[in-house]
């Protein structure tokens, strides 16, 4: 054998055995392609000092890391982080779906506004301590 072929015969399997890879190893565990489906228990909002300028009219929800709470139906629960567009959709108590493609998961019955806005505000002023 001469040495095109022996490398072209490396490539050829290198490619292949990063092929494996992916498909077994590693797009499984990518949150884009799982499916699942649960209930969304709880929905709440992280401060984030690094997200944080000094502009008079920005919008407060810049500030936050939003979070969706679910539990699924295989008993599991997750912590999903959710752009604020999607996190306000939610409504506590109801159904949610994940599909295979999608980078986040939805409300089983949309509909534009939800009730974790209101939830996570009534939730971060009873956690204030005595007094502010």
């Amino acid at each position: 054998m001469n040495k095109n072929v022996k490398r072209i015969a490396i490539l050829i399997l290198v490619a292949i055995v990063a092929a494996v890879a992916w498909q077994f190893g590693f797009k499984p565990r990518m949150t884009r392609f799982q499916a699942w489906e649960g209930t969304l228990e709880d929905a709440y909002r992280l401060y984030d000092p690094t997200k944080y300028t000094y502009e008079p009219h920005r919008a407060e929800y810049k500030d936050f890391n939003h979070f969706w709470h679910l539990k699924c139906s295989d008993g599991q629960t997750r912590d999903v982080k959710m752009p604020y567009a999607k996190w306000v959709t939610g409504r506590i108590g109801e159904q949610v779906i994940k599909e295979s493609g999608t980078p986040w998961p939805r409300m089983a019955e949309q509909s534009e506004r939800g009730n974790v806005e209101q939830h996570a505000k009534e939730a971060e002023e009873s956690q204030k301590p005595a007094g502010e």
